[in-house]
């Protein structure tokens, strides 16, 4: 094995094909040449990586940047890492996202699966950090792709599968619900604190805070029949505090 001191110093402009034309040592201990077609060092990694490929996904004064950022995360990563960032930047080129192209992220994240996704946000804040390299993506690129919600996986989102078991239920299956607890508590078949739990968790379950301050007179019962009354949260734009303000919500489905 012999490095030599050109494989330690920094790329420049003058001096890049040199630079990519010196062997370097990958991860794996193997030296590999930055400038060679394809790199496989690791021999027991199922796949060489293209690396001709993957810069086509950015501008052509910014090829030679993300070639050495591939070079350079070989030396960090292993094999199958930089392989797999490498192949999600030449599939982003063939559509033509740019991951540099902040009005991209979207797409780029809707392109590619989450583990996909998070290598590629993994790889452009490892190009930003390196501090080699005179050309690096922008921080406010990496917080953009760092803060961007996550895409939803279908097939666990009941919202996106509209199953009926799961929920959540639609306002038809909501009505009907109501209707068959109203009935129920009329005819002596559902006690008055199920028929009640049950009509606050569906109307008011998300207000947690209203929940907490109710007590046990907050449930009347009148010669018109059942109603509750339910206090306002403090809101920013009113005095509202605990159990200050409140509405009364009536029971009855017929009144």
């Amino acid at each position: 094995m012999n490095i030599t001191v050109s494989a330690l110093e920094v790329p420049t402009p003058d001096s890049f094909q040199k630079w990519l034309r010196t062997p370097r040592l990958a991860k794996c201990g193997v030296l590999f040449t930055p400038s060679e077609p394809m790199w496989w060092p690791n021999r027991s990694a199922r796949n060489a990586i293209n690396w001709q490929a993957a810069i086509r996904c950015v501008p052509l004064d910014w090829q030679q940047w993300l070639h050495a950022a591939l070079a350079y995360r070989m030396s960090e990563a292993a094999q199958g890492t930089t392989g797999l960032a490498a192949s999600i930047l030449s599939r982003a080129a063939q559509v033509g996202l740019n991951p540099l192209n902040e009005e991209h992220l979207v797409d780029l994240r809707e392109r590619f699966n989450m583990g996909e996704f998070s290598t590629l946000i993994g790889f452009m804040a490892f190009w930003q950090a390196c501090e080699s390299l005179e050309k690096r993506p922008s921080k406010a690129l990496i917080e953009a792709y760092t803060s961007l919600p996550k895409k939803k996986r279908p097939q666990n989102d009941v919202i996106l599968r509209l199953d009926p078991e799961q929920g959540p239920f639609m306002q038809v299956e909501q009505d009907a619900l109501h209707q068959w607890a109203h009935e129920q508590f009329c005819h002596g078949n559902l006690d008055a604190e199920r028929y009640l739990y049950l009509r606050l968790a569906m109307i008011y379950g998300q207000r947690v805070s209203q929940l907490c301050m109710t007590v046990f007179d907050d449930f009347i019962k009148t010669e018109r029949g059942y109603f509750f009354r339910i206090f306002w949260t403090k809101q920013k734009t009113d005095d509202a505090g605990w159990r200050a303000a409140y509405e009364t919500f009536n029971l009855d489905l017929n009144s």
